[in-house]
């Protein structure tokens, strides 16, 4: 990425005295002129949360009851990766917020992988995923809309390592909150997706 910078901000450098030079009846306001002062300063590396922003309000839902004690645990777990961050405080009070995060858990499910030969379920994947967007609250803006982040993770409960579903679900749920935070704040989460997301496999809802 920041080497295709330099190059770009290389073109303009060598285009800007052919913009400026090739008439001196050339107002400042010449179209092409501002098209490249818009490209430099987008250069600075505007974050995807605007500068002047640092209160955010998260309001989570879900599609089911059911769903509401994992979704109060993700809520936590998202508020403590972002307060360690540091970059935004979470207020409980939307009037004084700069930023809402939105989100909606859209899924919650174990699927059964591998069985043995009399039919029992060896193997197991427990998958989360949430709908997630972000508004500038002020500017009424829509900021990104994430419409799938998953998490998941690969186990068993009656195979060595064994792994009981209560203990799976904190790490999916720690996963998954890692990913929205990073999402919130720089605009990104590939570097908690795993090797076969990464590669593009989709698993099935």
């Amino acid at each position: 990425m920041k080497l295709n910078y330099f190059i770009l901000l290389l073109c303009l450098l060598i285009c800007i005295p052919a913009i400026g030079c090739s008439s001196d009846r050339q107002k400042d306001d010449n179209p092409a002129t501002d098209a490249v002062k818009k490209v430099i300063k987008s250069m600075d590396g505007e974050p995807v949360v605007p500068r002047e922003a640092n209160r955010l309000y998260i309001t989570f839902f879900q599609k089911t009851a059911a769903w509401s004690d994992i979704t109060g645990r993700l809520v936590l777990k998202i508020r403590e990766v972002i307060t360690s961050d540091g970059r935004l405080a979470v207020v409980s009070d939307a009037s004084s917020a700069d930023l809402n995060l939105e989100c909606v858990l859209t899924g919650y499910q174990i699927q059964n992988l591998d069985f043995d030969p009399g039919g029992r379920p060896i193997k197991k994947r427990m998958r989360i995923t949430a709908d997630v967007r972000m508004r500038d609250i002020a500017k009424k803006k829509l900021i990104f809309h994430e419409r799938e982040i998953q998490s998941f993770v690969e186990f068993s409960d009656v195979k060595a390592p064994v792994s009981l579903e209560p203990q799976v679900r904190e790490e999916v749920l720690e996963n998954l909150a890692k990913r929205i935070s990073s999402k919130t704040i720089t605009g990104w989460y590939t570097k908690f997706m795993t090797p076969e997301e990464m590669r593009g496999k989709k698993y099935e809802r």
